[in-house]
């Protein structure tokens, strides 16, 4: 029974292969899901695991504990995932989500007969609640607001750090180049969220992993509209990718590189728990010079 259960959940769930239900369910497979619904046969439960997998990007099952005896078991469970879809009538919040469940199994002559799981969905509710701003994963079709939200980011921190012409005639159509690369690239090492209130974007935060081979993966990018700094926002964008690059690469540290001029975000990294490490010179894009100072957390967990 453990061995099947493992299977179920690593095959059929976390890696949404639907071609092995077949070896793991009978065809009269009746199931209870987390969510509160029921079905009963095998058409009616891979319908239920795709409508989960669009609700819920990087949707994962863990198996917490797992006891069983003779062809009944017992696991306790925990759900997660990145709110992509409608879920429990609420529209995508870019959250990522978790919540325990309970779950009974029974099988028969070698496969699952039937499950039954009970979810915490009040946990899960009161993740869903609407931000006062949505998140989510960024697309090609995002290049020009990504794009903007830079150029717009970099004109009111750098001036000063860089040139005025660069800042203001240059700077939209160097970041349009290099967000148009980056956002078409299939890489899977790379995460852009884009954060947006009433269809506004308002900031965006990127990070790569494994940058570095000693502070891990790099936080490339953090911007904020100077009107929704001091609301919460970078920390929430920061939390979110420290959050993937530890479910990714679970020990992993997390660094970057600011202007050591910009005391404001200097201040800002501080007191998220970053450490000031080195400095190097930059070769800016406007072909002027800037030190910059790294800033690292020896856990992607330790963001504050």
């Amino acid at each position: 029974m453990p061995d099947l259960v493992q299977r179920f959940y690593h095959h059929v769930w976390n890696a949404h292969d639907l071609s092995a239900i077949a070896e793991l369910l009978t065809e009269d497979f009746r199931f209870r899901g987390s969510l509160g619904r029921e079905s009963a046969g095998i058409p009616a439960f891979a319908e239920y695991v795709d409508s989960v997998h669009q609700s819920l990007g990087d949707y994962r099952c863990e198996i917490e504990d797992l006891v069983s005896e003779g062809d009944r078991g017992f696991a306790r469970m925990t759900f997660s995932g990145v709110h992509r879809g409608l879920l429990l009538g609420h529209r995508p919040t870019g959250k990522r989500v978790s919540w325990a469940g309970a779950a009974l199994f029974h099988a028969k002559e070698g496969k699952l007969e039937s499950l039954w799981v009970l979810g915490d969905l009040d946990s899960l509710r009161r993740q869903l609640r609407a931000d006062p701003w949505g998140i989510r994963r960024a697309t090609r079709g995002d290049v020009q607001a990504v794009a903007r939200l830079h150029a717009e980011s970099w004109r009111s921190a750098y001036r000063g750090s860089l040139s005025d012409d660069y800042l203001d005639e240059r700077v939209f159509a160097d970041r349009f180049s290099l967000w148009s690369k980056k956002l078409s690239s299939r890489d899977d090492a790379l995460l852009v969220l884009l954060a947006s209130r009433d269809a506004e974007p308002i900031g965006f935060v990127c990070v790569i992993l494994d940058e570095d081979p000693t502070w891990g993966a790099l936080l490339d990018n953090l911007h904020v509209l100077p009107g929704w700094k001091g609301k919460g926002l970078g920390r929430r964008l920061m939390a979110e990718a420290a959050r993937w690059v530890a479910g990714r690469r679970p020990g992993s540290p997390l660094h970057l590189w600011v202007i050591e001029a910009n005391e404001e975000a200097r201040s800002f990294y501080g007191r998220l728990g970053g450490k000031p490490l080195d400095r190097k010179l930059w070769s800016a894009p406007d072909g002027k010079g800037a030190g910059l100072i790294r800033y690292v957390w020896n856990d992607a967990t330790c963001v504050e």
